[in-house]
């Protein structure tokens, strides 16, 4: 989806300073409370986090179906999959059409057919293999471009650059809550009620936050900046196309998890598990968003704070301390010296 830059936005602070209005400075927030504090700021925020839930809940109620149906784990696991796989192609495609008509329209397109796919799920069941397959596949090609949307929304509901910087960050971290509360809430409704009441929760709650989100003043006047036709579109840069190769990786690495987790919990009889173990790597990533908001250096992370980060999970037998682990040089050098085993 198109977004407007924020450079090239209107903003409210003058060239000479209003005696009553504070000097603009070019630092970022202390925290997330600035940015929530802005008009239809944290609505917005709250209505598409709801609409995203089921993206947490899916994959772990598709697998307890499929599995209450008869199938095997690895069928569905392929079921979990496909759903997983299935937004690469369907956002483009509603991102295209919000930049030609707006927000409202490809929101609730993708939320109707979110919701009569995962009904006809629920109904019907995993029984019939192929129509289970062409339903999940649509309720994940039909989810709504709510995050998208959002941050094309951030740069016109914020006041300058440090604000919506921060914005992006908030985004980031609140869409673990997604992957928190996802999972946990699929095995509750599920070991509570049934593995399609798990199906039915997660189409209401994508019809009820993007039915709210599409309704607000700012996602109806919203529309996408004029720009050049590109057949790559946002995919021109080399360095965005390397990012977005890494994130497959990453990607397959959080869908397995559901999986594992699933099979842990009949593995040991504990059904809590399936839920629990996603839910907890999630809430990691929460944690290390609101920290990374507070701690970020002043200029954008480097290749070896990356390296860094990435290095400091021990291996199974690391002697090495957590003091050496976190040398409070960043260079690499002076890392390999701190930690020889290189965990």
């Amino acid at each position: 989806m198109a977004q407007a830059q924020v450079s090239d936005l209107p903003r409210t602070t003058t060239a000479v300073p209003q005696p009553l209005a504070a000097p603009p400075t070019g630092r970022q927030p202390s925290s997330f409370r600035a940015v929530l504090a802005h008009r239809h700021c944290s609505f917005l925020l709250a209505a598409s986090v709801l609409g995203r839930l089921p993206l947490g809940m899916l994959p772990v109620a598709l697998i307890l179906t499929a599995q209450t149906d008869g199938h095997s784990l690895a069928t569905a696991g392929l079921l979990a999959a496909l759903y997983g796989i299935a937004p690469a192609f369907g956002l483009p495609l509603l991102g295209r059409l919000a930049d030609l008509r707006g927000l409202p329209l490809p929101c609730h397109l993708g939320a109707v057919t979110v919701a009569v796919s995962l009904s006809t799920l629920a109904l019907a069941g995993t029984t019939d293999l192929p129509l289970a397959v062409v339903c999940a596949v649509l309720a994940g090609a039909g989810c709504p471009p709510l995050e998208g949307g959002l941050r094309s929304l951030w740069a016109t509901l914020l006041p300058d650059d440090a604000h919506v910087r921060t914005a992006y960050a908030l985004d980031a971290t609140t869409q673990e809550i997604v992957y928190v509360a996802g999972p946990a809430l699929a095995v509750a409704v599920a070991t509570w009620l049934s593995p399609a009441a798990a199906l039915a929760v997660a189409a209401a709650a994508t019809l009820a936050g993007t039915l709210v989100f599409a309704a607000a003043r700012p996602v109806r006047t919203w529309r996408a900046a004029p720009r050049r036709q590109d057949r790559l579109g946002a995919l021109r840069p080399p360095a965005l196309r390397s990012l977005l190769a890494a994130l497959v990786f990453l990607g397959a690495v959080v869908g397995a998890l559901d999986v594992a987790a699933i099979a842990a919990a009949g593995h040991q009889h504990a059904v809590w598990l399936a839920g629990t173990l996603p839910a907890a790597f999630a809430a990691a990533g929460l944690l290390g968003g609101g920290l990374f908001s507070r701690l970020q250096p002043a200029t954008a992370p480097r290749h070896r704070h990356l390296l860094l980060l990435a290095s400091c999970s021990p291996r199974p037998g690391c002697r090495c301390s957590p003091r050496s682990r976190l040398p409070h040089s960043w260079s690499w050098p002076s890392y390999r010296a701190r930690c020889s085993c290189l965990c």
